[in-house]
């Protein structure tokens, strides 16, 4: 059996850890710059404010009805998210973390009637060690935990933790779900099946195996398989890396000055090269781009952006940069106001599976020493304690975030402060 823990509303729920006179009130969190709210209470969700949904059409409701606002705080949500898995990997056997608040976990080291009250006891466990609720869907395969996972949100009757382990039980639970619910099945996928007369869960179910990979491919015929009780998609242990890193910001002012522009890019290199170096990993190649606002007339727009291929092999931020600068500057025109720029590193490899040119003259290898140790003396005595000059150019382009909360569990400055 396999278990999907997801976490309830997570960023509302975060910032509720710190702010519990906001439980059962309305709270929305917005996305950078503050433009559309990302994340929704379900109180929120209720007065019929949908995702991403642009604040300015919504600001008088949300006057009117008390909705209490946040600016994405991605730096306690990250830490946050951590302490949850953290403290699953106490409890549960083998683990693999899916995004910031979804986790697929083992239980085939229990017996069946251990499996629900188990985690019971660990959604529990997760509340009172983290603050953060959470939502545990039981199935033999991932698309079925994924499904149980969400059919626990919506029952008031079963604790948050809901179980499709008989087989014989999956009728009536399939019948209600709409083939969009299903893990895999994009809106297109959804109204191409509807067009075929699927439009539930159990609808698909009945389908013969042929038809659904003529229809969708071997990836629907897989989900398919999956609904069936058939394990196709197994549980990635360890913590496998990631082939692309990307950093990528808009800015809270409309930014026309190449130094500015630069001093943007520079600080997403090293914000890459951070996470680079977290997973142990070099990059090959590097990729920037940067963007006017798509809301301008169309004589105002402009987009455009590069890709360098390094010449070894790197997670040295210093050459990180070297490489976003030259690659900026190849496709930078003056005259327009850019909104947004981001930096992406690409053909990821393992540090110890790096190939080096044969050709490459002695030493060309880039020494990453220096990027370590800024990382661990940043560490130690916390963020941008040391940083590169070229990061402070201007303050332009910094994201506004009017309604951000403090960083209560990872910056001493901002540490909650009891009376």
């Amino acid at each position: 059996m396999i278990a999907l823990l997801d976490c309830n509303n997570f960023y509302c729920s975060c910032e509720r850890v710190f702010r519990p006179d906001l439980e059962r009130k309305p709270v929305a969190i917005l996305s950078n710059n503050d433009g559309c709210i990302i994340s929704r209470s379900q109180e929120v969700k209720a007065l019929g404010i949908p995702m991403a949904a642009p604040l300015h059409k919504y600001r008088r409701l949300i006057e009117q009805e008390g909705v209490h606002l946040f600016s994405a705080n991605f730096v306690l949500y990250g830490d946050l998210s951590e302490r949850v898995m953290n403290t699953l990997r106490e409890f549960a056997p083998g683990v693999e973390v899916y995004s910031i608040d979804e986790a697929f976990f083992d239980l085939s080291h229990l017996k069946p009637s251990e499996i629900v009250p188990f985690c019971q006891e660990l959604r529990r466990t997760i509340r009172q060690w983290t603050g953060v609720p959470v939502s545990i869907g039981i199935g033999p395969t991932k698309t079925l935990a994924k499904l149980a996972n969400r059919i626990a949100k919506k029952r008031s009757d079963c604790s948050d933790v809901y179980a499709l382990t008989d087989p014989a039980g999956y009728h009536y639970e399939f019948s209600q779900c709409d083939i969009i619910s299903v893990w895999g099945i994009g809106s297109r996928l959804a109204q191409r099946l509807r067009e075929k007369n699927i439009r539930t869960v159990w609808d698909l179910v009945q389908c013969p195996a042929d038809w659904v990979r003529k229809e969708g491919g071997v990836v629907l015929e897989r989900t398919l398989r999956e609904l069936r009780g058939i394990c196709c998609i197994p549980i990635e242990l360890g913590n496998p890396y990631r082939q692309q890193i990307m950093v990528t910001r808009s800015f809270g002012r409309d930014v026309r000055d190449l130094d500015e522009l630069k001093a943007a890019v520079t600080t997403f290199a090293v914000r890459a090269g951070e996470k680079l170096r977290r997973q142990n990993c070099k990059a090959q190649a590097l990729t920037v781009f940067a963007r006017t606002s798509p809301y301008k007339d169309p004589g105002e727009r402009y987009s455009n952006g590069g890709t360098l291929k390094l010449e070894q092999p790197t997670d040295d931020t210093r050459h990180l940069i070297d490489a976003a600068i030259r690659c900026l500057t190849q496709f930078f025109e003056p005259g327009y106001s850019y909104k947004k720029a981001g930096v992406m590193l690409n053909d990821i490899v393992p540090h110890n599976l790096v190939q080096p040119s044969l050709f490459a003259p002695p030493g060309a290898e880039p020494d990453s020493g220096i990027s370590k140790t800024i990382d661990e003396i940043n560490a130690l005595m916390g963020f941008n304690t040391l940083r590169f000059a070229a990061m402070d150019i201007g303050r332009n382009w910094r994201m506004n975030q009017q309604y951000r909360s403090p960083k209560y569990s990872t910056s001493w400055k901002e540490l909650l402060i009891v009376n």
